[in-house]
């Protein structure tokens, strides 16, 4: 077990369940590598419905990763996992010191909670992990349906699986241009999305980001929105980002990146 020091010489023990690099583990895998944290990692295997193990539903009844455990106590959700390590853990800090700075850095946590993440994540379910269900059979696929209870992730599984419906693609879209002209409006103020120093802002935003290129190429790059493209290229040179976004023992090859790759290749989704 690996522990972490705090800054009265005590020792902590942090455990994250997490699923490697997904958008909701990268969020908070990131923050733990920038203020130089040990943890146990526990890596579950999505597709193998390990999220929805009675082991991982007795941690999080929602049977959603990232999940944190520190000297026992549960955290959930990453936007609130990712505050609660600077609070618990305040060097180096990752929230900025004046109120409208951090209402900015909130504002972003927004945005990505309400645009980004979901839209980058139908995407990613349709010509990913849609496939991978499918090819899976319909046996197995409603084996793991039956474990989940929350109604809008049954409803996004159903729609993997069947393949979503055109609206939900083009809604994705406009979602994604959405949150890159915020971006490009902030950048254009400061070198950071909430002020002038590094944040959770930007940690929160990068981890939908990252995913841009890959599954909707045409809606950020250097031509369409040139201040996120030099900002996305400066934070994925951090190595703690570096660390974080790498194939790593803890963070294997995902099997939607292949896809991701071939549809690349092919010219993006289109709208």
């Amino acid at each position: 077990m690996l522990w972490s020091g705090d800054e009265t010489g005590l020792t902590t023990m942090l455990e994250l369940y997490h699923a490697g690099l997904t958008q909701a583990s990268v969020k908070v895998r990131t923050t733990l590598k920038e203020k130089g944290l040990a943890y146990k990692s526990h890596y579950l295997r999505l597709p193998e419905g390990e999220h929805l193990s009675p082991e991982f539903l007795a941690i999080n009844p929602d049977g959603q990763v990232p999940a944190l455990v520190h000297d026992g106590e549960i955290i959930t959700e990453t936007t609130v996992i990712n505050e609660y390590l600077d609070d618990a853990f305040p060097d180096p800090p990752l929230k900025p010191t004046s109120p409208i700075e951090r209402a900015q850095m909130r504002r972003f946590g927004q945005i990505v909670d309400e645009h980004l993440f979901h839209a980058l994540a139908t995407l990613g379910w349709a010509f990913g992990i849609g496939e991978i269900l499918r090819e899976r059979g319909v046996a197995e696929f409603e084996k793991s349906l039956a474990r989940i209870t929350i109604h809008s992730k049954r409803q996004k599984w159903l729609k993997a699986f069947n393949g979503f419906p055109q609206e939900d693609i083009d809604e994705a879209r406009a979602k994604i241009s959405y949150g890159v002209a915020r971006t490009e409006r902030a950048l254009a103020e400061h070198p950071y999305l909430a002020g002038p120093t590094y944040s959770l802002a930007d940690i929160n935003v990068l981890s939908s980001v990252e995913r841009i290129p890959r599954w909707a190429p045409d809606l950020m790059n250097a031509q369409v929105s040139p201040r996120t493209w030099e900002w996305f290229g400066r934070l994925m040179a951090r190595p703690a980002v570096k660390a974080t976004y790498s194939v790593s023992e803890e963070a294997p090859p995902r099997p939607t990146e292949a896809r991701a790759a071939r549809l690349a290749q092919g010219g993006g989704r289109g709208s």
